[in-house]
C-alpha cells in the first residue's frame, strides 16, 4: 500500500474517533452542568479542557460559552469537533477508492451537513444536534468499515488510528479526572462528584458496562480499574493496547509477505518492529498490574506514561510505514545476475 494512502486512512480515523469523543464529552458536560454550581460547572469546563489539551484565552477562563464554542464550532481551532470532522472527509475524499461507498457517504453527508448550517446559531440555540450528529455519524462509520472492508493493510490502518486515538483520549480523561487520588485518595465524595463520575463513564460509553460489571455504585478507584485495565470493554486503555498490538502484528505478517515474494521463500518471519516494542512494553506492564499496584506507582504517572506510548508508538509507525525510505530491493525481484549485488 503507499504511503499516503496509509496515512491518509490512519489520520481519517483518529479525527473521526476524536471528533465523536469530543462531541460526546461536551454533550455530558453540558447536561452535568445543569445540576451543579456555577464554581462546580466551571472546574468541569476546565477538567474537560484538560483532558482535551486545550486552553481558553486568559479573558474567557471563566466564560463556558466561550468554551464551547472553542472545542465545538470554531472552525479556526484545530481541536474542535468542526474542524475535525472537515479533517475526516479530507482524508478520505484523498482515499475515496480504499473505502466502502456506503461509508463516503456517511462522512460526507456530515460534513455537508456542517457546512450548510450556521453554526453561531447552531451554537447558542442547539449545539446537542451537532454533538448527536457527529456521534451517530461516528458509531455508523465505525460499523460500515467493519460490515463493508475486506481485512486488508487500508481496514488495518484505520484500526490502528481509532485505537491510538482512544487510547490517548481515555488515558487523557482519567488523568484530568482522577489526579486527587494521588495525594488524597481517602477523600469523602460530594453529590457532585458523583454525578462528574457519571458523567465520565457516559462520555466514555462506559456507564451501562460498568454497572452490569459492578452495579450501579461508583466508587473511583473501581471506575479507574473499568477504564485502565478491563481486557474486554472496548474503550478501555488496555484493551485499545491489546488492539495496536493485534494489528502491528497483522501488518508486520503483510509486510513479510510482501518481502517473500519479491525476495525468496528462505527468508526470515515477520520482524518485530520499533512500534510493537513500544506498545507491548505498555500492555505487558498493565496486563500484569492490578489496582493496587497501579495507585502505588500513582495513577496520574501511568495513565500520562500509556499516553506517552501511544504517541511514540504514532511516530514509530509513520517512520516505518508513512515516512520510510524506499526499498528498491524489495520493488525489484532478484535475479541470477542481480543477487550478488548489495544492496
Amino acid at each position: 500500500m503507499l504511503s499516503r494512502v496509509a496515512d491518509s486512512l490512519y489520520w481519517m480515523s483518529r479525527y473521526l474517533e476524536r471528533a465523536g469523543h469530543t462531541a460526546s464529552v461536551l454533550s455530558l458536560q453540558l447536561q452535568v452542568a445543569l445540576d451543579q454550581s456555577p464554581a462546580a460547572a466551571m472546574a468541569g469546563w476546565l477538567r474537560l479542557l484538560t483532558s482535551l489539551r486545550v486552553e481558553l484565552p486568559g479573558e474567557a477562563m471563566t466564560d463556558t460559552n466561550a468554551a464551547l464554542r472553542l472545542v465545538g464550532f470554531d472552525q479556526n481551532s484545530p481541536a474542535s469537533i468542526v474542524s475535525c470532522v472537515a479533517a475526516a472527509r479530507f482524508n478520505a475524499r484523498q482515499v475515496r477508492e480504499q473505502i466502502s461507498g456506503e461509508m463516503w457517504e456517511q462522512i460526507n453527508r456530515l460534513y455537508i451537513w456542517i457546512s450548510n448550517e450556521d453554526l453561531d446559531t447552531l451554537a447558542t440555540r442547539n449545539p446537542q444536534e451537532l454533538f448527536d450528529r457527529v456521534q451517530t455519524t461516528a458509531h455508523l462509520f465505525q460499523g460500515l468499515s467493519d460490515s463493508t472492508m475486506s481485512r486488508g493493510q487500508g481496514w488495518h490502518f484505520m484500526q490502528l488510528g481509532r485505537a491510538i486515538e482512544r487510547a490517548c483520549n481515555v488515558s487523557s480523561l482519567l488523568a484530568a479526572h482522577f489526579a486527587w487520588l494521588d495525594q488524597a485518595p481517602t477523600a469523602t465524595p460530594t453529590a457532585e462528584d458523583y454525578t462528574e463520575w457519571a458523567g465520565l463513564l457516559r462520555g466514555s460509553a462506559a456507564y451501562e458496562a460498568y454497572c452490569k460489571l459492578n452495579s450501579a455504585e461508583l466508587r473511583p478507584e473501581r471506575i479507574v480499574e473499568f477504564l485502565l485495565l478491563n481486557p474486554d470493554f472496548p474503550h478501555s486503555i488496555r484493551f485499545s493496547l491489546q488492539v495496536i498490538n493485534d494489528t502491528l502484528q497483522a501488518l508486520e505478517r503483510e509486510a513479510a509477505g510482501v518481502r517473500l515474494r519479491h525476495r525468496s521463500a528462505s527468508g526470515s518471519g515477520p520482524q518485530i518492529g520499533e512500534a510493537r516494542k513500544i506498545v507491548g512494553r505498555s500492555l505487558a506492564s498493565l496486563s500484569f498490574s492490578d489496582l493496587h499496584e497501579i495507585m502505588q506507582k500513582g495513577l496520574t504517572s501511568v495513565v500520562l506514561d500509556v499516553r506517552k506510548s501511544c504517541e511514540d508508538v504514532h511516530f514509530a509507525v509513520s517512520r516505518q510505514y508513512i515516512s520510510y525510505p524506499i526499498d528498491f530491493s524489495v520493488l525489484t525481484p532478484t535475479s541470477p545476475t542481480s543477487a550478488s549485488v548489495p544492496h
